[in-house]
Parts: structure tokens; C-alpha cells; sequence
């Protein structure tokens, strides 16, 4: 149990007190209450709301959740949009505490009462801060992209850099399963050469493995000397010291979601162009906006971003697409090499 709520209970014993509203034994039920609650969710909704539980009490000075009303609801949401947080993080903090005080809601084994008569966060609006399901993330420009490529120096740690956004360019995975792919999941013996991917829910599916792709983590691997010391579970994409050799870090663990996020960002800046306007959300968007312009159909597109309803891949499309193309990847290198001709033509001109 200490686990479970270390992160979200109280912790000195005057907020234990003022928790349980003066009253120990309703404190500790408070308490049980909380650790039932975040022992059924998974764990990373379990950590996240650990964070936003806390956060809400420890603004409150730990006062007992029959004592929160709708004020101090509506106050902590006005609270978190002053700091700047994005939307998708003010949802989750709140959600966290209205879920909670869900939970208070439902009568008890012991009494079969419930600890609280109301949910002060129902009444809480989130429509104005509702992310839509990929929030704001537009396409990258393949011309912004290719001058990122050109600006990464050619150390390990940048052939890391390289191989990992290339293939987050074509693949139009999502962050975390581009970190914490291991090289168990790549076949690289078939042809053509594929990669699995777990994609939102659990599920397993097998894509395939471009050249291009292949060919820069190959290089990647070579010059860092991992060939010879590869096991079925290093990351595909592991740690590089910032000197450029492997030094004491691990280069066989995965990367952090946060770690590969600031990659793009820092080779964004590194080209001289503004890192808060890239995000790794954005090289998929461009991926889907590629393989669209190429022909593909929607449900082709819908199949390689992961998405189980054809609705949410047409906010990366905006519309639908007819019959099916042949040879989409090369349609789509077809698209990036006009576009860059294009550039450099501008730029001559």
C-alpha cells in the first residue's frame, strides 16, 4: 500500500490530521480509499494521477475531500491554466481528481455509505481545455525536416539522432513506440525487411522496414560498435555519452519518451529553426500527409499510424482518399525529393 500512495497521500502527521477533517480513523479511510483507487489503474495512469491527486490536496493544504466544494474545484483548474500547462495535462490532472472523488462516491463494504455526498469536479467544465484527440500537432514541412537531417554531425550520437528521426519520418510512429523498440522486434532477415510495433491498446502489428530506414541504423550500429554486443532486448535507438562514445552509460537500455522528444527539439535549434514549433507528433502528421498526397487509401493510412477508427485518421488527412495506389513509399520519396527541388530552386532564384 505505501507504494501505491506514496506519491499522493499526506505525509507529515498534521496532514494526516487535517485529511480525515480531525478525525484519524476517516483519515485512514481515506487512505484505503485512495490506495483501492490507484491499485486499479495501470500503472502510468496510476503515476500520472498520483501527481494530479497531490497536487489538488497539497494546494488545499491537505483538507478533507467532504470539505472541497465546487470552488475549490473550479480554483485549481484556474490554478493549472495560469502555469501554462498544455491542455492535455490540465485534462488528465483534473480527470484524476474528479475520478477519485468518483470513487469516494460509492458506498462502502464496511457501512455501505459513501465517504463524500458530492463530486465537486463534475461541475467543473473541461470543454474549453480538451485537447482534440492529437491535440494541435500540424505537419512538419519536409524541406524544415531535411535541413534538421543536414545539421546533425556526423558523431555516434548523431547517427543515432539521424537513424531515429528518419525513421520516425517514415514510419509515423508515435514517440513511445519508437523508444522503446528493441531489436527482438525487427526482422531484418525477411524480405522485405519488417519491425513490430505495440500501437495503442496492446496490439502487436508487423510493418514494413524501408531501406532508408534499415541503412541508417545499420551505420548507427557500426559506428557505435554495437554489432557484436546486440542482444534480442537492446533498444534499437539506446544512449550515447555526450563526447559521442558509449562512456558508462548503457547503450543497450531505451531511451526515455522525454529523451527522444528533446533529440528533435535540439537538432531543430542546431538548424536554426524555432524547436518549439517540432514535435515528434509532427513528423507523424507529415508521414500521414505524405502517404495521403501519394494515393494511399484511408484505410491503408489508418493501418500504418495504428488507429482503430478510420475517424481519427482523417484529422491527420482532412479528407478521404479513393482507390489505392501503387508503390505509396516510393510515391511518397517521389513527393519529398519535388519539394526539396523546389527549395532549392527558390533558394537560387
Amino acid at each position: 500500500m505505501a507504494d501505491l500512495v506514496l506519491h499522493a497521500a499526506p505525509r507529515t502527521r498534521e496532514e494526516v490530521i487535517r485529511f480525515g477533517n480531525g478525525d484519524k480513523e476517516r483519515a485512514k479511510t481515506y487512505l484505503l480509499a485512495l490506495y483501492g483507487f490507484l491499485s486499479s489503474k495501470p500503472e502510468n495512469t496510476r503515476r500520472a494521477y498520483q501527481r494530479g491527486i497531490r497536487e489538488f490536496f497539497e494546494l488545499w493544504n491537505w483538507k478533507s475531500p467532504e470539505q472541497i466544494g465546487v470552488a475549490e474545484a473550479a480554483y485549481y483548474k484556474r490554478w493549472l491554466k495560469n502555469r501554462e500547462l498544455s491542455d492535455s495535462t490540465i485534462c488528465l490532472r483534473l480527470a484524476a481528481c474528479q475520478s477519485y472523488f468518483e470513487f469516494l462516491l460509492k458506498p462502502t463494504e464496511a457501512t455501505g455509505l459513501a465517504l463524500i455526498t458530492s463530486n465537486p469536479f463534475r461541475l467543473v467544465t473541461r470543454k474549453d481545455c480538451t485537447p482534440t484527440p492529437y491535440g494541435r500537432s500540424t505537419p512538419t514541412e519536409w524541406n524544415d525536416f531535411e535541413k534538421i537531417l543536414k545539421s546533425i554531425p556526423d558523431d555516434i550520437a548523431g547517427k543515432r539522432d539521424r537513424a531515429m528521426l528518419m525513421f520516425f519520418a517514415n514510419t509515423g510512429r508515435r514517440r513511445a513506440e519508437v523508444a522503446n523498440l528493441k531489436v527482438r522486434d525487427l526482422n531484418l532477415t525477411s524480405d522485405p525487411k519488417t519491425y513490430l510495433a505495440k500501437v495503442k491498446g496492446g496490439k502487436l502489428q508487423t510493418y514494413e522496414l524501408s531501406d532508408v530506414c534499415y541503412q541508417a541504423i545499420l551505420d548507427y550500429w557500426i559506428s557505435a560498435n554495437r554489432l557484436t554486443t546486440l542482444s534480442a532486448n537492446s533498444a534499437v535507438f539506446g544512449p550515447v555519452n555526450q563526447s559521442g562514445g558509449n562512456g558508462a552509460r548503457d547503450p543497450h537500455r531505451c531511451l526515455t519518451v522525454d529523451q527522444v522528444a528533446k533529440i528533435l527539439k535540439r537538432n531543430a535549434a542546431r538548424a536554426g529553426l524555432d524547436p518549439r514549433k517540432f514535435k515528434l507528433h509532427s513528423l507523424r502528421h507529415m508521414f500521414a500527409h505524405d502517404m495521403d498526397a501519394s494515393g494511399a487509401r484511408l484505410q491503408d493510412i489508418q493501418t500504418a499510424l495504428g488507429h482503430s477508427s478510420p475517424n481519427t485518421t482523417t484529422i491527420y488527412t482532412g479528407k478521404l482518399r479513393g482507390p489505392a495506389a501503387v508503390g505509396v513509399q516510393k510515391q511518397i520519396d517521389a513527393i519529398r525529393k519535388k519539394a526539396s527541388k523546389q527549395a532549392e530552386a527558390a533558394i537560387d532564384d
